[in-house]
């Protein structure tokens, strides 16, 4: 038989395979299988990239003017300013907060009263949110010394989950975290590189998982024996890959995963920066999903003004900014304004 021949025909079936088709396949040496896989993936991959980049939401270029029309920035303390907002006048709520005893140059908190702090963000937030909003909270744990961890963040967690609702465990992974040059090896321990992102709302929270749905990785797809034809799972049912691809193909992605992984960038000392600025793709991610078009976005902490560039870049009709130093008030609405 043909070669060419081959590897059209078992492209066809595997592409559309009924049950007797499946048969067929199997019966096909391992040669021409493999080569109809590759040809799958080809097409495949070409469906759903184009399906993907019809669905997935692009920044938007909006006039400098209208951003800065958009955007309210309030100089001030966030557990006062939050107390000015009008009830259910926000859809998402969107903050990366000072953590507990650092250094830094706006002061150091005690555990004690970041608690507080943040009793009374979350307090506040809830009250100002939409029925359907929420809340995300980006978080890392630090230590009281080495070997020590301190629990501030878990029993806010606790705290928050009981008060009101966590709707699940997320974590950004900074997958470019270098190891620190100053430590030490015989202490053992690993370099920090995930934060939490404790994501807070109701059950029924909105949410639009079609706008950051993720494209199946490629470069595997069809290249060994298991991507066949039929593929078994761990309890021995067995899974046609024509139907495990086909709900893929049709959503243009994947459902993510609870762990984002996005590269920190860039640095503190860079000009214009906030020392603990949290990087803009994972404010952009969870606009997008969190976010509906039109909806109101606010920053209690909002620094460098990351998070309400990346709200007027994806459809927030309004963006509200809380900061207590002005200097990053100034770099904030220089950020905003240029997009």
């Amino acid at each position: 038989m043909d070669s060419g021949r081959v590897s059209i025909s078992a492209a066809s079936i595997l592409a559309d395979a009924d049950d007797d088709e499946q048969e067929a396949v199997l019966e096909l040496d391992e040669k021409a299988i493999l080569q109809a896989a590759k040809e799958i993936r080809v097409r495949q991959a070409e469906k759903r990239a184009e399906h993907q980049d019809s669905k997935t939401p692009k920044p938007q270029a909006r006039p400098r003017k209208e951003r800065l029309r958009a955007t309210k920035l309030i100089h001030g303390d966030c557990r006062r300013e939050l107390k000015k907002l009008p009830d259910r006048s926000v859809d998402l709520i969107l903050t990366d907060p000072p953590y507990p005893e650092i250094n830094r140059e706006y002061g150091r908190i005690t555990e004690e009263e970041w608690h507080d702090m943040m009793k009374t963000v979350v307090t506040e937030g809830r009250r100002i949110l939409n029925p359907t909003g929420s809340m995300v909270v980006i978080l890392q744990p630090n230590f009281d010394k080495v070997g020590k961890m301190r629990l501030w963040l878990w029993e806010f967690m606790v705290w928050a989950g009981r008060e009101w609702n966590l709707v699940q465990d997320v974590y950004w992974w900074s997958y470019d975290c270098l190891p620190l040059s100053g430590t030490k090896r015989n202490q053992g321990l690993l370099r920090s590189s995930v934060k939490t992102c404790v994501w807070l709302g109701p059950a029924n929270c909105y949410r639009n998982q079609e706008n950051v749905l993720w494209l199946p990785a490629d470069v595997n797809f069809g290249e060994s024996r298991e991507n066949r034809a039929m593929r078994r799972g761990p309890s021995g049912r067995t899974y046609i890959q024509s139907d495990m691809t086909k709900t893929v193909e049709e959503r243009g992605g994947s459902t993510p995963f609870n762990l984002l992984p996005v590269a920190n960038g860039g640095s503190a000392a860079e000009e214009n920066s906030h020392p603990a600025k949290t990087p803009y793709d994972v404010a952009a991610w969870w606009v997008k999903y969190l976010l509906p078009q039109g909806g109101v976005l606010l920053d209690c902490f909002a620094g460098s003004g990351t998070m309400l560039a990346a709200g007027l870049d994806f459809g927030a009709s309004r963006v509200i900014g809380i900061e207590q130093q002005k200097k990053y008030l100034k770099i904030a609405e220089k950020r905003i304004v240029e997009g």
